[in-house]
């Protein structure tokens, strides 16, 4: 009969072997929840660091790559550490020791479960800075070890998703339409005043509103051609802030000139032009307003949304970006204050802060006339039917603003007295300026009113 303690040739080979596993799988359960524990401030702040810490902000820059390698040891490492605990198990019990094997089963287990996972991750959540700084250099090394592999899993993974789950789409975390629910849920319950509800309802329509509804399109600004000197502006400060300095030749963005804070009435220089654009410096110059250091821009597609526009300009630290069309020309530029007053302000208009005047002006009606409307041409249909208390029910293909949709409509130049009905509306022009359509009349069409009212009867 067996003893009742077996022999450590048996079972201490395997039972050092499961330990240091055990410390594997501790290492990379931790450091996975380090990493992904951290937000953006954080990883900003590793990359001012040591060097583990800057490692570890590296790391973050591909997550994909960091998660994919993270998973793979974690689980040959799990793997390994239960076929070792079966083989000493099996070991014990052919020789007669069924509780010890029993034991190292179910000891074995536990302690996969508690030092393995629980306990490096609860350290990892309280102290993710530290922990991430401490285990990104071996982690790095491991990661890359993966890399030879990852193309051979990736090719792996798409035909096993295309063969097994063609339809497989990613679930959303959280959507808008669950946001949407959770603020009219809190104004049912008074929980959210009136201006705090509407702020939220902007940061929703961050999504559904476009880069090109909230820039400041090419013309509603000051433009000079590179290289600009400080007489150019003749002593003035230019309307909006920024001037655009565009090369003659080739018509992008390249950076930003910030002026000299002191200067009186200091504003932002916008540079445009993707040659190295540089501000005269001649010292006979007297205004000093354009002094300043140019720094690149960011771009962005006209179409792209304005919570892009926002991840965009916090993502690059830039003041502004330039927003370009399907022909990669420079049709405008959103600055950060434009995406801020986009957010803040209840009912944000593009054309009131390009005009400095309210750009849907209700008009006096005499007797027996329809209500009508003063429209500036600037002012973009999503406003005027907020405006009006029109549904909003624009497409991805409607024109932007009051101005497009003249021209889409009328396919010529508008003059003065052209009209088209839209939306129950009969626009009329009043106002034109060589291309530009300074105003427009707006009115409920009388006929449209009038096929309504017979239907209903």
């Amino acid at each position: 009969m067996p003893d009742a303690f077996p022999p450590a040739s048996l079972w201490l080979p395997g039972g050092l072997t499961m330990l240091a596993l055990t410390l594997v799988s501790g290492f990379f359960s931790g450091s996975e929840t380090a990493l992904f524990f951290l937000s953006p401030e954080d990883q900003r702040d590793l990359s001012r660091g040591s060097a583990g810490r800057r490692a570890a902000a590296r790391l973050l820059d591909r997550p994909d790559r960091l998660l994919a390698a993270v998973l793979f040891w974690n689980l040959l490492t799990n793997l390994t550490y239960f076929v070792v605990s079966v083989v000493v198990a099996e070991k014990l019990l052919h020789d007669g020791y069924a509780t010890a094997a029993g034991f190292i089963g179910l000891g074995g287990l536990a302690s996969i479960i508690l030092l393995g996972e629980v306990f490096p991750k609860s350290v990892a959540v309280a102290a993710p800075k530290a922990v991430a700084g401490l285990v990104a250099l071996p982690l790095g090394l491991a990661v890359r070890a993966v890399d030879p592999l990852s193309p051979r899993l990736d090719a792996l993974t798409r035909a096993l998703t295309r063969t097994f789950w063609p339809k497989l789409e990613t679930e959303e975390y959280l959507s808008a339409d669950d946001l949407e629910h959770a603020v009219e849920a809190a104004t049912e319950t008074r929980e959210l005043a009136g201006l705090e509800r509407q702020i939220l309802r902007n940061v929703l329509d961050l999504s559904d509103v476009t880069a090109e509804e909230i820039m400041r399109p090419r013309g509603s600004y000051l433009t000079l051609t590179s290289p600009v000197r400080r007489s150019d502006l003749g002593g003035r400060v230019p309307a909006g802030g920024f001037v655009a300095v565009v090369d003659p030749i080739l018509d992008q963005a390249a950076g930003t000139a910030h002026q000299n804070p002191s200067a009186a009435n200091a504003s932002r220089v916008l540079m445009l032009d993707t040659a190295a654009a540089a501000l005269g410096s001649d010292p006979n110059e007297a205004n000093p307003r354009l002094d300043g250091r140019a720094v690149s821009l960011p771009f962005l597609p006209w179409c792209a949304s304005a919570a892009s526009a926002w991840a965009l300009l916090s993502e690059t630290g830039r003041p502004a970006a330039g927003v370009i069309n399907e022909y990669g020309e420079t049709v405008g530029v959103v600055t950060f204050d434009d995406v801020v007053d986009a957010i803040l302000r209840p009912d944000t208009s593009r054309a009131r802060r390009l005009l400095r005047s309210e750009p849907v002006r209700p008009r006096p009606a005499g007797p027996g006339e329809p209500q009508s409307w003063e429209v500036a041409g600037l002012t973009t249909l999503r406003y005027l039917l907020k405006r009006l208390d029109l549904p909003d029910d624009l497409s991805d293909t409607d024109p932007v603003t009051v101005t497009g949709l003249l021209l889409e409509e009328l396919e010529q130049l508008p003059e003065a007295g052209d009209a088209c009905v839209w939306h129950g509306l009969r626009l009329t022009v009043e106002d034109v300026g060589g291309t530009d359509v300074r105003r427009v009349r707006v009115e409920r069409d009388i006929d449209d009113v009038s096929r309504e009212s017979g239907r209903d009867e």
